[in-house]
């Protein structure tokens, strides 16, 4: 392959790979359609960042589908030729799905997806046709499974040059395999379990003792909390293991089950406990509370059906179960398929089946089968309603998903998202701008991936009348906003909640107060909930695509200072220009989506949660014995417990009556956290004595005008020491405070912002006293689940590099330092290309705001280095900063939106 082919095939397999659906699990192949990874076949998916870097190295020439359980289900099957198509069809044929040709004639792979019941019951199977293909082999039907990989479309094939597409995944879904496929698949043991199952999984809930379903309902009280939830977990993870031991399938997450009974305990079982006690039980290896006879007629109780399982079970007697008890529910569906096919869809937004756009009623689903499709269907009305589920969820949507793809698609590449929190609420501060982003996109990254962690609640402050709630509706629109939703804890309270995209807390204080803020906190932190969908008999658990807000005219409506960091509060003093909102709605929903594909961060870092809970004190309600030590130790920086105690003590009787000096230093903790003091033992009557100090002060935005300097307010000390991160002082192996340059590989500060001139402030070239790990305090090994994650910990590790007087560190050496070496090193690529971190003759070193503000800035001269666009190789010169890795530039006297990871500066 010479080189102009070679970079064809590169920039071909590039453009394609963005077309192959996300869950779909790819390995690289060479050039003679072989895996080259070593132990592919059981190693864990790689990212597409990796895979795309073996593309661009040359060393992939195309890429395969691991097929099976790994990608959802997938089962290819390879036609070899003719013999292998006419075996298919006399077996019972092959419905129109995915398919892909090597271009050898006669020859094609049909790829479809294998209920989740029979993942475990299947395997590979060849099936011989009896004939011999042209090249002397045996013609053969295969059936791949896990273990086996499929290479797809445009990869190289050695004979005919490349793959193609039958029917690509663009044109058209996979479809469920025919019944003769898993027939042929059934693993052939005369010992195995009967594939006779119930139209749907039996919940965990219906095989536990009535103790431990009378604890899930209610949750436990102080005193016998931690030992309901042991053993309550234990109970869960040995009956859940125990039933998929006997070829149960449970239709509830054991662990999801048991974070809700955390949040119903009074007061809720915090997220560090519940992780301990959960561990705990893990490891204990636990076994069910009932026996095996009393499980499985807890099963038969529930569905009603004895199930009867001979003691010699043969391949015919497998058959035939199969076709008393299966075979009626798989014609059913085929005949939905038929008649129907995407015209009956799941909207996973209001979790309904929909047949021509209209809701189907759950009570009389075969009404509905009957008038628009001319079929009928048997069975009980929860057998009927699940398998028109398992058809409508072939063809899952969600319209507001839709709707943002839309508006990324007509997005003019003209930025509005900044400023936005000034036209709209009349406020300048960075940090309310800031807000308005993490809210914006991290709606739309829980519609992408439901249930991604995001745990703040945006709350609108200001007068009645001025649309605040208007705002909210306006933005998400009518249909997908809520604002009537009534006590959370109730599951039908909570599907209102799950068919929005934003629920509105109006007048937030009126669900905010003391006796409910511990199960706020743990309400608003959930990813998941058990709600029952109008189709279902009970609930299931769901991961949340949904977002709180709320809105108050209230300066007091925080009772509960540790959770003041879960409140993002925006002032606004205008009335809102709803006209403005609705001319801008859709073109910054566009530029939205455009930034959660970059990876725009929707958290705060370090230093903009410490200024936000020094802004959220002033919405906070304040004990009586807060406003008295407040007011002592207004002008010192260093006080011992006793002092406190004994200036309490002093004061008028009637002033601290109420006060219980057995839990006083415990309160005075709490109050001297929030006041910016840390514990520290202080030197009195030439001892030491338990007592505080108070934090180094920081630099904090005034709260309208985002000016301010560290003096004109009280330090910010955060809720505790993880959130305090790098803002405290550290010692180094010296023994001196810990100084060293800030990189942009330090959190994020308002300075890494882009300015009003569209480049970035320059570096302040001061040293930072922000400080990494000591020696031998950072971790031996980096456990990441994310990209963000894994950029955090480099972050940290280059820290620590700073703090030892050093600059750089070897690639193999960095990677080594993550569980997920695959993880790491393409994070490490993606921030090279961002260049944020650069690599030179093996070593890794980080790129600071000042070197990059001088490459990337307006005005600066750079080299377009995009293989793909016809501007390849062009010089163009910065006019605009949109985001800290996005500008405009002019190159040729037109206009255009890069990457930065598609430019090169001049000199570079």
């Amino acid at each position: 392959m010479n080189t102009i082919q070679q970079k064809d095939t590169i920039s071909k397999l590039i453009a394609e790979i963005s077309d192959i659906p996300s869950n779909w699990v790819l390995t690289p192949v060479n050039g003679n359609k072989a895996p080259y990874r070593n132990g592919w076949q059981k190693e864990s998916a790689i990212s597409r960042d990796v895979l795309l870097n073996e593309i661009k190295s040359g060393r992939a020439k195309g890429y395969g589908l691991r097929t099976g359980q790994i990608s959802g289900g997938i089962v290819a099957i390879d036609a070899d030729g003719r013999e292998a198509h006419k075996l298919a069809e006399s077996l019972g044929g092959l419905p129109s799905t995915v398919s892909f040709t090597s271009g050898k004639e006669g020859r094609a792979q049909y790829l479809y997806l294998i209920p989740e019941k029979y993942w475990e019951k299947i395997a590979t199977k060849k099936l011989s046709t009896g004939h011999k293909s042209s090249d002397g082999k045996d013609e053969l039907l295969e059936l791949r499974w896990d273990g086996c990989q499929s290479v797809l479309p445009p990869s190289v094939h050695p004979e005919t040059g490349q793959y193609k597409w039958l029917n690509s995944p663009k044109e058209i879904d996979i479809t469920q395999a025919p019944l003769w496929v898993i027939d042929k698949m059934s693993k052939d043991t005369s010992q195995s379990l009967p594939l006779v199952e119930s139209s749907e999984p039996v919940p965990l809930e219906a095989c536990l003792t009535k103790d431990d379903r009378q604890l899930l309902e209610t949750g436990a009280s102080q005193g016998s909390r931690n030992e309901s939830a042991a053993k309550l977990a234990r109970n869960l993870i040995g009956t859940y293991n125990r039933l998929h031991f006997l070829g149960e399938v449970c239709r509830d997450n054991s662990r999801t089950l048991f974070d809700d009974f955390c949040d119903r305990c009074n007061p809720p079982i915090s997220s560090r406990e519940r992780e301990t006690i959960w561990k705990s039980a893990e490891k204990s290896n636990p076994t069910p509370t009932l026996s095996d006879d009393y499980l499985m007629n807890c099963v038969k109780s529930y569905r009603k059906q004895p199930i009867h399982t001979p003691t010699h079970w043969t391949e015919k007697d497998a058959k035939n179960t199969v076709a008393k008890y299966d075979l009626q529910i798989l014609k059913d569906i085929e005949k939905i398929q038929g008649a129907f096919g995407k015209r009956i869809r799941y909207n996973t937004r209001f979790k309904t089946i929909e047949i021509d756009g209209e809701p189907i009623n759950p009570d009389a689903p075969e009404i509905d089968l009957a008038k628009k499709g001319g079929i009928e269907i048997k069975g009980s009305l929860r057998v009927k309603n699940q398998i028109i589920l398992d058809v409508a969820k072939n063809h899952s949507f969600d319209p507001f998903n839709d709707y943002l793809e839309d508006c990324h698609k007509k997005w003019d590449r003209k930025s509005r998202i900044y400023g936005a929190a000034k036209r709209y609420f009349g406020t300048d501060n960075p940090l309310h701008q800031r807000y308005l982003e993490c809210l914006l996109v991290g709606t739309v990254a829980r519609t992408k991936i439901p249930g991604r962690k995001f745990d703040t609640l945006l709350i609108l402050h200001g007068q009645q009348g001025i649309g605040k709630s208007t705002w909210f509706r306006t933005m998400v629109g009518d249909n997908f906003f809520c604002d009537d939703m009534g006590d959370f804890k109730d599951k039908d309270e909570r599907l209102k909640m799950h068919q929005s995209v934003w629920t509105e807390w109006a007048e937030v204080e009126n669900n905010i107060n003391r006796s409910t803020s511990g199960k706020i906190k743990a309400f608003i932190t959930t990813q998941t909930d058990n709600i029952r969908p109008p189709y279902a008999q009970r609930s299931t658990a769901y991961p949340r695509a949904n977002v709180l807000v709320g809105s108050t005219n209230r300066t007091d409506f925080n009772h509960d200072e540790t959770g003041a960091r879960r409140f993002m509060v925006i002032p606004v003093s205008q009335n809102i220009p709803i006209h403005l909102v609705e001319d801008e709605r859709d073109q910054l929903w566009g530029e939205v989506v455009e930034l959660y594909q970059q990876g725009h961060s929707f958290y705060l870092t370090r230093e903009e949660q410490q200024q936000a809970n020094l802004l959220n004190k002033e919405f906070t309600e304040h004990s009586y014995l807060h406003d008295l030590i407040e007011r002592f130790v207004a002008n010192r920086n260093e006080v011992t417990t006793e002092e406190i105690k004994v200036y309490l003590d002093s004061l008028d009787q009637q002033a601290t009556k109420y006060i219980d000096f057995c839990r006083i230093e415990r309160e005075i903790k709490k109050i001297m956290t929030s006041l910016g003091f840390s514990p520290k033992r202080c030197w009195r009557d030439k001892s030491k004595k338990s007592g505080y100090k108070r934090d180094q002060l920081v630099q904090i935005v005034d709260r309208q005008t985002g000016s301010g300097q560290a003096g004109d307010r009280q330090g910010v000390h955060p809720e505790n020491q993880t959130e305090q991160g790098f803002q405290t002082e550290r010692t180094g192996r010296t023994g001196r405070q810990a100084n060293f340059v800030k990189n942009d590989l330090n959190p994020k500060t308002d300075s890494d912002r882009p300015s009003q001139n569209g480049s970035y402030p320059p570096d302040s070239g001061s040293q930072s006293h922000s400080s990494g790990f000591d020696v031998g305090e950072i971790p031996d090994t980096f456990h990441c689940d994310t990209t963000e994650e894994c950029e955090e910990s480099i972050r940290q590790i280059f820290k620590d590099l700073h703090n030892n007087n050093k600059c750089r560190i070897g690639k193999n050496q960095l990677i080594a330092k993550f569980d997920n070496p695959a993880l790491a090193e393409s994070t490490i690529t993606r921030l090279k290309e961002n260049w944020r971190l650069q690599e030179d003759k093996g070593y890794i070193s980080a790129i600071s705001p000042t070197q990059r503000n001088a490459w990337f800035s307006v005005g600066k001269t750079v080299v377009i280095n995009k293989e793909d666009d016809p501007l390849d190789s062009y010089y163009a010169v910065i006019t605009q900063v949109n985001t800290k890795n996005t500008v405009i530039v002019m190159a040729g006297n037109k206009p255009g939106m890069y990457e930065i990871k598609h430019l090169k500066p001049k000199q570079g």
